[in-house]
């Protein structure tokens, strides 16, 4: 029967002659199984109430001490299931406390107290609205948090592992919220130290790809450390050597190394063409401290003629003419280009190609003829000085056929000229800062009269 305290079974110890007594008396409401009597209370009873059996014929056939036995066994049951329910009642308002957080490298684990009563494992959504933090600036965000209800345990999966020595912290959790299985929430956590079991990184970074587009050469490498690449401690632009199978020069203006990115991109100094073959070499500095390495400080290793996988957008622009000046016999036009090569300096025009007009009615010729690729300019030579008040105008007709025209080194040939203003910068012969002074001749003094000699 269950009583206020819930169902109670008595029981007490008999003799082998009461067992068999009390088994014949009492056989509509109890029953004998081996040494242990089993009796059902026949009324609705309260904790810590004194009782008898309900049966008279079980006081017939037990002693006294049996009688005081079974009051002694009833009373210390009723005790012990009441002792059980305060403490249940009591469990069900304790909310679970945190005992240790540690992470090995890739997985966080929270773990409550033993005392806490096993989570709701229905209770947690996606990252559970947990945030993580590191003390050395890399972001830490979490991908997944998985309840186990029994060993009373959050594991949570973040999107990068924890670097040795990083102090990870969690803060607050949100509303999809951290509890038991009676609905009791934890408490918010403000920066909670995390014990960090994560192995030390000493693995060097080692070069995955490296490409350009433009001006941009950029160095992608593989790393172990979740910190990723240094970007405090930067290798110097020296270190760095751009070749190119067309023989221009290439240098490395500027070096930006990002860390969680894990790229190292070098500035050149002129865009590479996209036909250009280009080739890269990186040699450590032997001395300091700046030098290609990863957050833990493990080196990269030198680079020597590493190909270089050419993104360029082809050049499709032609040159066009910025200015065009003259000074005594040279006359320089100098093209804007979209092609990091420059001009063509192979495949020159024909002087025969140009023709240079003076406003004075003087003849002037071009005599020669020589392209500055790097430089973007032509210079035509003169067969006579130009004078520093000629006005002078150049033309410039393509030619019909053959590959010697005024064009770039991507092939694009640059447009005909049609009396050309061209700025004349010849210095003049003589110039005064301060007018002429005049001269004015004075009177002589007449000399003075020789004495008459006697």
């Amino acid at each position: 029967m269950r009583t206020a305290c819930g169902p109670i079974r008595t029981a007490m110890r008999l003799s082998p002659s009461a067992r068999m007594a009390a088994s014949a008396a009492c056989a509509s409401s109890a029953r004998a199984h081996g040494r242990w009597l089993r009796s059902v209370l026949a009324s609705r009873v309260t904790c810590g109430q004194a009782m008898a059996p309900a049966h008279g014929g079980i006081q017939g056939v037990a002693s006294h001490a049996a009688i005081r036995t079974w009051h002694a066994v009833v009373s210390y049951q009723l005790h012990q299931a009441r002792d059980r329910r305060r403490a249940a009642r009591r469990s069900r308002h304790h909310a679970p406390v945190l005992d240790t957080a540690p992470v090995n490298d890739d997985p966080l684990m929270l773990t409550p107290t033993p005392q806490t009563n096993s989570l709701d494992g229905t209770a947690l959504a996606g990252n559970a609205s947990l945030t993580v933090s590191s003390a050395a600036g890399a972001a830490i965000t979490m991908r997944r948090a998985v309840m186990d209800a029994t060993a009373k345990t959050v594991t949570l999966t973040r999107n990068r592992a924890a670097a040795h020595g990083g102090a990870d912290t969690k803060p607050a959790a949100g509303n999809n919220a951290l509890q038991d299985a009676a609905g009791n929430d934890a408490g918010n956590l403000a920066n909670q130290p995390v014990t960090n079991n994560s192995a030390a990184d000493t693995t060097a970074p080692v070069l995955s790809t490296a490409t350009v587009s433009g001006r941009d050469l950029v160095l992608s490498y593989t790393e172990a450390s979740g910190l990723g690449l240094d970007a405090t401690h930067p290798a110097p632009a020296t270190a760095f050597a751009v070749s190119s199978s067309r023989g221009v020069a290439i240098a490395v203006e500027s070096v930006t190394v990002n860390a969680t990115a894990k790229t190292v991109t070098l500035r050149l100094t002129h865009p590479v063409d996209s036909g250009e073959a280009v080739t890269l070499s990186y040699t450590k500095p032997a001395a300091g401290n700046n030098a290609l390495q990863d957050a833990a400080g493990n080196d990269a290793g030198d680079l020597a003629n590493q190909p270089v996988t050419n993104n360029s957008a082809a050049d499709t622009t032609a040159p066009v003419l910025g200015t065009a000046t003259v000074s005594g016999r040279d006359l320089v036009l100098s093209y804007t280009e979209a092609s990091g090569l420059g001009l063509d300096a192979t495949h020159p025009a024909p002087v025969a190609a140009f023709a240079v007009s003076s406003s004075r009615g003087v003849a002037i010729a071009v005599e020669s003829l020589t392209v500055n690729a790097t430089a973007k300019t032509v210079t035509l030579r003169l067969t006579r000085s130009v004078d520093r008040g000629e006005a002078v105008n150049l033309s410039y007709t393509k030619p019909m056929i053959g590959n010697n025209v005024l064009q770039d080194a991507a092939g694009n040939d640059a447009g005909n000229l049609t009396n050309q203003a061209v700025t004349n910068n010849k210095r003049t012969a003589w110039t005064q800062a301060t007018p002429r002074p005049l001269w004015s001749a004075a009177p002589l003094a007449r000399p003075s009269p020789s004495p008459t000699p006697w």
